[in-house]
């Protein structure tokens, strides 16, 4: 009766239950065998099930537990019947599993559990309320998912990331696919640029869209310098988003490696891919959300860092 009495302790309290069992021991003949002791107090107890305080599925897990006494003592077949069905608790768990799936912002735990889902409601749909066309679609849904799965598998395990590539893409939230971000990396070169060379200048058009994967760039207007950028930022990006001349001339000052974006052809590019241009907004608005954190933090020597 373990069950029962742990069920009754946690709902009634310990003093409840000492009298309960003090008041069956007064009104009971005590058994020779532990066992038959608990065939007496459980039909005792079936007889207060409905004057005890409300406990919680009570009467279904004493008569569950009686059950297993009977068989026990006498081989005797019983029928227990729960007032909450468990196929149906089940059926409810294989929508939430879906429902999770759905709350996932990485594609591989949204396939994941999609596919834990299918296989849950076809077990629901085959075993416990049989229906043989959930099952053949539920089967078709999880084999779409796991293909799903291994095409990303293929994509992250199989499409590696070069240095470069490797530092732009770290840059980039866990919730964006790597395979969208090498996307992207294939429509850049990777330049190297020497110390002294510029790579924009004040006043003239801006061709390309630079994000540095090493190296130091200063960056002046009127002559005056204005800003240090360095690993992690972008050369170019106001000039890309505005389609307006270079605002200010950016001058390697170490040895420079770049990932460097031909501008109109990454427009192109972008037209119509919302996943591509998902990816790129991405890097720059937090690109631009450390440069402004910064700015905010850091003014060394008059020169504010991007």
């Amino acid at each position: 009766m373990r069950f029962t009495i742990t069920l009754m302790l946690a709902h009634l309290g310990p003093a409840a239950v000492r009298d309960l069992l003090s008041d069956y021991h007064n009104s009971s003949f005590p058994d020779t065998f532990a066992s038959g002791e608990a065939d007496s107090f459980a039909v005792y107890l079936r007889g207060r099930v409905e004057v005890l305080p409300a406990v919680p599925f009570l009467a279904d897990v004493l008569n569950f537990e009686h059950a297993l006494i009977r068989a026990c003592l006498y081989g005797a077949s019983s029928r227990v019947e729960w007032s909450v069905d468990p196929a149906e608790l089940f059926g409810h768990f294989t929508y939430f599993l879906l429902i999770v799936s759905m709350l996932m912002r990485r594609m591989v735990w949204l396939r994941g559990i999609a596919i834990a889902s299918g296989v849950t409601k076809i077990i629901y749909r085959a075993f416990l309320v049989v229906d043989p066309v959930s099952v053949l679609w539920e089967t078709i849904f999880v084999l779409v998912n796991a293909a799903q799965l291994a095409i990303i598998w293929y994509y992250e395990r199989h499409h590696r990331f070069e240095e470069e590539e490797r530092h732009f893409a770290d840059g980039i939230p866990a919730d964006i696919e790597r395979r969208s971000i090498k996307r992207l990396l294939q429509l850049a070169d990777l330049d190297r640029v020497a110390v002294g060379q510029t790579l924009t200048v004040e006043g003239e058009p801006v061709r390309r869209l630079m994000y540095l994967a090493d190296g130091v760039v200063k960056i002046e207007r009127a002559g005056k310098l204005v800003a240090i950028c360095g690993p992690g930022d972008y050369v170019g990006e106001l000039s890309f988003l505005s389609h307006n001349n270079a605002t200010a001339t950016a001058t390697a000052v170490a040895p420079v490696r770049i990932l460097s974006f031909d501008q109109e052809k990454l427009r192109i590019s972008l037209a119509g891919d919302k996943e591509l241009q998902r990816v790129l907004d991405t890097a720059l608005n937090r690109n631009l959300a450390g440069k402004l954190t910064r700015v905010a933090e850091e003014v060394v020597e008059g020169v504010r860092v991007p």
